[in-house]
């Protein structure tokens, strides 16, 4: 590819420079790659040869004192960075794609070091030929003429700065023009030959692409008429093993039918038999329920008369505190008529023989009074122990009430668990009832399903005989394709 700058709206201009996989860079830039490569590997062996036969040339020249240590060493040491930097690249940087162009400059600089340091612009200006050479081993028509236009003005340098006998000979010119003709002309010849190769190449890649798109093309059809006719065949295999699998399913599920219809008239009768079962069941939660209101009724009533033998007992004892509380007024009465009495008696004894009838009344009413006080003692004492009898009665009605209260709320919790149990027993009924008439129809269809696999095996039996028929038909042509 070409780096490219936008010229204007509908235009575009290409700059020649870097540019990745040159030789064919429609068909096959992985070959271009590798001849670039490939190209760097002899660039850097001439880079390293020039380099040798530089420091040769030096030395030699030097011993023959057309050149001093001075630039003996210059040249050397040009020559040494020069290598090491080409050997970098080469080492590190060989895959890239202006790795060619970097050793391509390094090689004309090497050329222009030596041409210079030597002084030799004018014997040595055949050597601006190396570096095209090695350009046009890349095939690349913008590595060319990068190198050739470097050349050529590096060459024109070398001869404004040789030294000025030459324009006292007057030699500058002619040698001059001369030299850079030459040098055009090796040059024209370099490009002439990059073109003419990149244009060979690529007619014969794009010719061996045609091939090889035919070749392909045929190949495909040739691999799809083959996998056509594999799939072809492994479906009809596939489709015949279905079949067996289909008549082996079929024999089991007509086997199975038969046990099915003999477990559906055991289920049947035994579902019969729960459902009479289940109504019986279900008679006697009604009965249960019936009687748990029953006992409800009769509890509430026991309760009622808990509560009012409860009132009526307080009522009592309400009573007995009034009949105590008038004993014990009695016996006040009879205390103080005995105290009365005692008093008439001392009066009775102060008048002597006059007061001796009344003595006698008085010891009477005191008899009485004492006697009285006595019997009304009896009394708070009876009074009390009944009072404490009825106490207890109603501690004892109390907790009868409390109890029978229980006793209604449990009653009452077994009433509505026997009515929710009514409820389901009767929704089991249905649904037992139900059950029952889904087998019955079961039952009908199995028979019809029995019948329908008879009729499918059948024709399972000829569709695989078709299949078998197809498939000795496909292997066939599958054989005629092969030979």
């Amino acid at each position: 590819m070409y780096y490219q700058t936008k010229f204007n709206k509908f235009r575009h201009m290409e700059v020649w420079f870097m540019a990745e996989g040159d030789i064919v860079s429609v068909s096959s830039i992985d070959l271009s790659k590798n001849n670039d490569i490939q190209s760097n590997a002899i660039t850097i062996k001439s880079i390293w040869l020039t380099g040798l036969l530089g420091v040769l040339v030096t030395v030699l020249v030097t011993l023959g004192d057309l050149a001093t240590k001075d630039e003996m060493i210059k040249e050397i040491i040009a020559i040494i960075v020069l290598l090491s930097v080409a050997t970098a690249f080469w080492r590190y940087k060989i895959e890239l794609a202006y790795t060619k162009y970097i050793l391509c400059f390094l090689v004309i600089m090497l050329v222009f070091s030596a041409l210079y340091i030597t002084g030799a612009a004018i014997q040595g200006a055949t050597l601006w030929i190396l570096p095209i050479v090695l350009s046009v081993l890349y095939y690349s028509l913008p590595l060319t003429l990068n190198v050739i236009i470097l050349s050529v003005v590096l060459n024109i340098a070398l001869y404004f700065i040789s030294p000025i006998e030459m324009l006292v000979e007057g030699k500058f010119i002619t040698v001059m023009v001369v030299n850079n003709v030459l040098l055009l002309v090796g040059s024209l010849a370099a490009l002439s030959v990059v073109n003419n190769s990149k244009k060979n190449i690529h007619k014969i890649f794009s010719s061996e692409e045609t091939i090889r798109q035919n070749i392909s093309k045929v190949n495909t059809i040739l691999e799809s008429a083959r996998e056509t006719g594999l799939t072809v065949n492994n479906s009809i295999g596939d489709v015949q093993t279905a079949i067996q699998q289909n008549e082996s399913s079929i024999r089991q599920i007509a086997d199975f039918s038969s046990e099915l219809a003999q477990d559906l008239g055991s289920v049947s009768g035994t579902s019969a038999e729960m459902s009479k079962q289940a109504g019986i069941l279900l008679d006697r939660t009604r009965a249960g329920h019936a009687n748990s209101q029953g006992v409800i009724q009769q509890m509430e009533e026991v309760n009622e008369a808990a509560i009012l033998l409860s009132s009526i007992v307080k009522e009592l004892d309400k009573y007995s505190e009034s009949i105590g509380n008038a004993v014990v007024l009695i016996s006040s009465i009879a205390d103080q008529t005995n105290l009365l009495a005692l008093n008439a008696a001392i009066e009775a004894a102060r008048a002597g023989e006059s007061g001796r009838g009344f003595a006698v009344v008085a010891e009477e009413v005191r008899s009485l009074a004492e006697s009285t006080r006595h019997s009304a003692s009896d009394i708070v004492d009876l009074v009390a122990k009944v009072r404490n009898q009825i106490g207890m009665t109603v501690d004892a009605v109390e907790k009868q009430t409390v109890s029978v209260r229980s006793g209604k709320e449990m009653v009452g919790q077994t009433a509505e668990d026997l009515n929710v149990t009514l409820g389901a027993l009767d929704t089991m009924v249905g649904q037992m009832k139900g059950v029952i008439e889904i087998i019955e129809k079961i039952n009908d269809g199995g028979t019809q399903v029995a019948a329908a696999n008879q009729q499918q095996l059948a024709s399972m039996q000829i569709l695989s005989e078709n299949m078998e028929e197809l498939s000795g038909v496909f292997n066939r042509h599958y054989q005629a394709i092969n030979s």
